[in-house]
């Protein structure tokens, strides 16, 4: 267990703060929380290129973090009335889809390295900034107009990134790779 190795796990264990603090409306907290966590997710992938200490366990563990921190602060935001049916919609279609995909692949025996593409690395980047302008909105220094901006760029970042993946999924399916 290395150092990005550690700041991932940490990243995981801050899920459980996090959704306390958001259910219990103290969004204070909840923004310092989820302030730690996005931290660590810039350092455990920068120090693990930067120091070369790049594990087939950090390959999965980074990702899947990166995933469940992200599902359940949409999940959270959406019951607690923060975030919009449609945006959680949106993310919630866009893993099934992904997810059910790459399964699909799976089942029909192809090998399939999973490499992040844009799109998707914006999209993931358009959650996270959506959960912090919710989080701002609810401290009292967030704007109302620029998370909704933020909100239908999401949802069109989560559209794209899909189609993207169906995309490549369909490729991988026909060129058999």
């Amino acid at each position: 267990m290395n150092l990005p190795n550690i700041l991932t796990s940490l990243r995981i264990a801050l899920i459980p703060l996090f959704l306390y603090y958001l259910v219990k409306n103290d969004f204070t907290y909840a923004l310092i929380v989820f302030f730690l966590g996005s931290i660590t997710d810039a350092l455990d992938g920068f120090i693990a290129r930067k120091f070369h200490q790049i594990t087939d366990l950090g390959k999965i563990l980074d990702p899947a973090a990166d995933k469940l921190f992200l599902v359940t602060s949409f999940t959270a935001a959406y019951l607690v009335n923060l975030l919009p049916v449609w945006l959680f919609l949106a993310a919630l279609i866009k893993d099934l889809v992904t997810v059910s995909g790459y399964a699909l692949l799976i089942y029909l025996k192809h090998k399939i390295d999973v490499k992040p593409i844009v799109a998707g690395k914006a999209s993931t980047a358009f959650q996270m900034i959506t959960i912090l302008l919710i989080l701002l909105n609810g401290v009292g220094i967030g704007n109302d107009i620029l998370l909704l901006s933020v909100m239908f760029i999401t949802a069109l970042l989560l559209f794209y990134s899909m189609l993207t993946y169906v995309m490549i999924g369909f490729r991988i399916n026909r060129e058999g790779y």
